[in-house]
């Protein structure tokens, strides 16, 4: 995984940033700085590896199990994904014991707790944005947001944003990357199931990169299911607005 500027792009846990094959993120939390940027990678595979000049590598945190994505807190607190469904926060140094939240997910393969993003107002609205893998009615990928209370999660503060489609028996390319554009919309990279041929067409959810409405948390524009905090809508509900803000994409 690489973050520029304290940016999240991508940490898919079967990946390496090295040339060595690719293995699970487990252990120690490390990166490697240069220029802004910061490496996210497994130490074990990494201790073999060479750093390129002008890179430094130190460790952060350690008994982290299957790291797969983090992000920064606007106040500095470093949030990591872990596959198994803990979000978890490194605060001052220090990999703090409780969880910000534990969720319920399916981690097989390449599935489970995959992504996190802050709301740009978190500073007052406290949001928390996650991409997982639920369980329930059926597997599939959602996004949902939980209001912060301090280091860990309000009891019951979950609104569930938008719900994907049911995943075949294919545990990978799930995706899950969560980032804020400049625009305040929330976008929301999902895989193609392991299908290619979900990828291109338009009236299809998987392989697609999503742009959310951070205001009422329709999908803008595109063409998927939405869910709308404020009334009931049917699971099933489908609109068409013009374009995706990118398709044919396999893993984003």
């Amino acid at each position: 995984m690489m973050t520029c500027g304290g940016g999240l792009r991508d940490l898919n846990t079967q990946r390496s940033p090295s040339n060595e094959a690719p293995s699970p993120l487990t252990g120690a939390l490390r990166w490697a700085l240069c220029a802004g940027a910061v490496m996210l990678f497994n130490p074990a595979s990494a201790g073999a590896a060479t750093l390129p000049a002008g890179f430094t590598e130190t460790l952060i945190a350690s008994g982290l199990r299957q790291p797969t994505a983090m992000a920064f807190a606007p106040d500095g607190r470093l949030f990591v994904c872990e596959q198994g469904g803990r979000l978890r926060v490194i605060k001052d140094g220090v990999l703090l014991p409780t969880p910000f939240v534990t969720l319920t997910v399916s981690s097989v393969g390449e599935r489970g707790l995959l992504g996190v993003a802050f709301d740009p107002n978190f500073a007052t609205n406290k949001f928390v944005y996650v991409y997982f893998t639920a369980t329930t009615p059926t597997v599939h990928n959602r996004i949902s947001r939980f209001v912060a209370d301090g280091d860990v999660a309000v009891p019951g503060s979950e609104t569930i944003i938008f719900e994907l489609d049911n995943l075949s028996s294919a545990t990978n390319h799930n995706g899950g990357a969560l980032q804020f554009g400049p625009d305040g919309k929330l976008y929301a990279g999902v895989g193609d199931n392991a299908n290619g041929a979900n990828a291109q067409p338009l009236d299809t959810v998987p392989g697609k990169m999503l742009r959310i409405n951070n205001r009422d948390h329709v999908l803008v524009p595109g063409l998927a299911r939405r869910v709308v905090p404020s009334r009931s809508v049917d699971a099933g509900e489908r609109w068409r607005p013009p374009r995706l803000p990118q398709d044919g994409a396999r893993l984003p």
